[in-house]
This record gives C-alpha cells, sequence and structure tokens, in this order.
C-alpha cells in the first residue's frame, strides 16, 4: 500500500498548481495538528475525542490520497474501548505513517513551485 498518491490529489483537485500547493500545504498542517490532537486524547484516556480525531484524521486521508494512514485513522474511529495497548500500536504506526508522508508531501510542494 503506498503512502501518498498524488496522482488521486489531482485528479480530486484538478490540475491547477497554485490549488495543489495550498492543498498540500493544508495536508501537511493537518497531520501535524492531527497527531498532536490524537496525543492529547491518548494521555488523557479520552475515547470518545480519540475516535473523534481519527474520522476526522480518516477524512484527510481519503481526500488527500494516503491509504495507509486511513486504514490507521479508520481503527482509531472504530475504537470499542480505551486499551493503552492498542492506542500506543495504533499511535506508533501512526507516526511512522506521518513521517513516511510528510516528506513526500514536501517534494510535491517543491515540485509545483517550480
Amino acid at each position: 500500500m503506498s503512502h501518498f498518491d498524488f496522482d488521486k490529489v489531482k485528479t480530486y483537485m484538478g490540475g491547477d498548481n497554485a490549488v495543489l500547493q495550498g492543498f498540500l500545504a493544508l495536508i501537511k498542517k493537518e497531520l501535524c495538528k492531527s497527531l498532536i490532537d490524537i496525543e492529547n486524547c491518548i494521555r488523557e484516556k479520552d475515547l470518545k475525542l480519540l475516535k473523534d480525531a481519527g474520522h476526522k484524521l480518516k477524512g484527510t486521508g481519503l481526500s488527500g490520497g494516503m491509504p495507509g494512514l486511513t486504514v490507521i485513522a479508520d481503527e482509531i474511529n472504530k475504537l470499542a474501548e480505551f486499551s493503552e495497548t492498542v492506542v500506543i500500536d495504533l499511535l506508533t504506526r501512526l507516526q511512522t505513517e506521518i513521517n513516511h508522508i510528510i516528506p513526500l508531501l514536501d517534494k510535491e510542494i517543491e515540485t509545483l513551485y517550480r
């Protein structure tokens, strides 16, 4: 499964470079914000807010062409209970996935500036 499908984003958003740049920058910002929100929910052991954050992140993943992220976010969204072991595993997977995606976003943003 790929980390980031830029062709899907281009199909979804159209071919305007300025629009694509803005959208990719927004995705990057949302990924960083979502990670912080999820970390805070886990720290507070707040299952409802954690699931809400997972739901929002799933939408970001779907619209941003990030299938691996979408799967992890969906698992967070569907949590039935707060199990520290499970949520820490999900957080670790999420951090790893975002660490793969951010450089890919940066590369595409830089390419669009040329």
